[in-house]
């Protein structure tokens, strides 16, 4: 079976973008089926594994990470460490 570029690239480039557990879950679905074998070494392998250093490059490069910084947080109350006035309390 010829390797489908479009689906290597799909899922690479969702990969990049959630996580290696994501894969994980794909190759558990997708065991025996020809269509995926480039997940499990099979033809396909290395444009993969290229779609997926690529893709996760762009992402790095663009700064969208999956959280906020704690400060930024929707949380409030800020990030870690004690809270404000009490690091300087009394300690003079």
């Amino acid at each position: 079976m010829p390797i489908d570029q479009a689906v290597i690239e799909k899922l690479a480039k969702y990969v990049a973008q959630a996580n290696d557990q994501m894969e994980a879950a794909v190759r558990e679905r997708q065991r025996g089926n020809p269509q995926f074998a480039f997940l499990f070494g099979g033809e396909g392998a290395k444009y993969y594994r290229e779609c997926l250093q690529r893709f996760r490059m762009e992402a790095a490069g663009s700064g969208a990470g999956d959280k906020p910084p704690p400060e930024k947080s929707s949380l409030g109350g800020g990030g870690w460490g004690p809270p404000s006035g009490h690091a300087s309390n009394g300690a003079s």
